[in-house]
């Protein structure tokens, strides 16, 4: 981990997940999946799309999914990382990422993944 990552972006917010995108593409990182919701997730785990990291938002749209996404993927795929991304406090990430953070902060913990 930590060269050429292929992400899945979990969030209920499209600016956010462009954001994310235009970080990942300018650091060489490859965005092959967006989700929006839970149930995104596990259809995009259930598909062939392979990625090694996931950035998963605590609440999209609901309280809780980010918690039962990151819950799936692990299940599923143990070996992809993740990080979450959240206003409140969360802990289901590897790496557990308050929103608000600057985009070196994130590419610096991809590369660390």
């Amino acid at each position: 981990m930590g060269e050429r990552e292929r992400i899945l972006v979990a969030d209920d917010q499209e600016v956010v997940h462009q954001g994310l995108r235009n970080v990942f593409e300018l650091d060489g990182h490859e965005v092959v999946a967006d989700a929006y919701s839970a149930e995104d997730v596990k259809a995009i785990v259930d598909s062939p799309t392979d990625f090694s990291v996931a950035c998963v938002d605590g609440k999209m749209p609901n309280a809780g999914d980010g918690a039962r996404a990151a819950s799936y993927i692990r299940a599923q795929r143990p070996d992809v990382k993740i990080v979450s991304m959240s206003v409140d406090k969360q802990s289901f990430g590897d790496v557990d990422l308050p929103k608000g953070f600057r985009a070196r902060q994130l590419l610096d913990i991809i590369k660390s993944l």
